[in-house]
């Protein structure tokens, strides 16, 4: 799965050992997906099993998952897809993000991670900057 990148401006690619790859200073020729409405920002054709977001402290905003894994052409804020169940907050609507927040996304695939670090334009949409993402569960070297 590749992320819904489209140029590389200005970035620094570093694969460590073969598992993970970092990438700074990324962003599309378009812009975030939808203006940051969409909060996928990886290819989720191959199924989605979990997606969160969360504060750069770690308080998880919100989480949905979904068993087995289902496809997502795109995800918006506290709109949960069919087939997808919302497990933070129990109940209820999460809260706003708050401009300029920091966040992180977390997607994670049958075989993937995918890490995205970036900011809140506004109550409910991400603009996201440096992306990581590995093989899932993660591999032990000489294994």
């Amino acid at each position: 799965m590749q992320p819904k990148t489209l140029l590389v401006a200005g970035g620094i690619v570093l694969a460590l050992a073969g598992v993970f790859v970092v990438a700074v200073g990324m962003h599309s020729e378009d812009g975030p997906p939808e203006g940051g409405r969409d909060l996928l920002t990886t290819d989720g054709s191959g199924g989605i099993s979990s997606f969160q977001i969360a504060t750069a402290d770690g308080e998880v905003l919100w989480r949905e998952e979904a068993s087995p894994a289902r496809p997502l052409k795109r995800l918006h804020y506290a709109e949960i897809p069919a087939g997808f169940r919302q497990v933070i907050p129990l109940t209820g609507r999460p809260r706003p993000f708050r401009k300029g927040e920091r966040l992180k996304t977390e997607v994670m695939t049958p075989g993937a991670k995918f890490t995205h670090s970036g900011e809140a334009v506004d109550e409910t949409r991400f603009i996201g900057g440096v992306w990581e993402s590995g093989p899932w569960p993660p591999r032990t070297p000489g294994a």
